[in-house]
């Protein structure tokens, strides 16, 4: 099964697929022992052709209804942004049962919350960089300002200005 995409293709650059990755999760089984199951990328069917004839992307579901479910979607789509791409969607994974939406939907929930407080962490460091840029604007425009003023108040002498700290 061939499922590399073509280098001219703009898919490519923009699905980013590795097809050798593997994924390994642990879980119960109900006496208590551990296994593991593994998800590989090449064992995924070829990606198909989307409405606007590209190689759709794999992509994975973080509602609620569907949480860590992959499906295939047009490599050009944006959520939240209107007119980006088509609206080209296949699940590639079968439907999931109760449990694995019991344990996936907390972890989703923590996951979008986590991605919210990153973004108001990222606004508070814009706001305290923006702000330290213009504290030192201030300053250099303060002491160009004092060294003009004092030039034009000694006919253009050496300015002795003394500091002094109480």
């Amino acid at each position: 099964m061939n499922t590399t995409l073509n280098s001219h293709s703009p898919a490519r650059s923009q699905c980013k697929l590795r097809m050798s990755q593997s994924y390994s999760s642990p879980y119960h089984r109900g006496g208590g022992s551990r296994g593991s199951f593994t998800l590989k990328w090449n064992d995924l069917p070829e990606p198909p052709l989307c409405l606007c004839n590209l190689r759709a992307c794999v992509k994975t579901s973080m509602t609620n209804g569907n949480p860590g479910c992959r499906f295939f979607g047009c490599p050009m789509f944006s959520a939240g942004v209107k007119g980006s791409g088509c609206d080209y969607f296949q699940w590639i994974d079968p439907p999931t049962c109760p449990r694995r939406e019991e344990m996936l939907l907390p972890l989703v929930k923590k996951m979008k919350n986590m991605e919210v407080e990153a973004r108001k962490q990222k606004m508070k460091e814009n706001c305290m960089l923006i702000s330290m840029i213009a504290s030192w604007v201030l300053l250099a425009a303060t002491v160009i300002y004092c060294y003009f003023k004092c030039l034009k108040m000694n006919d253009n002498s050496t300015c002795n200005y003394e500091f002094v700290l109480e």
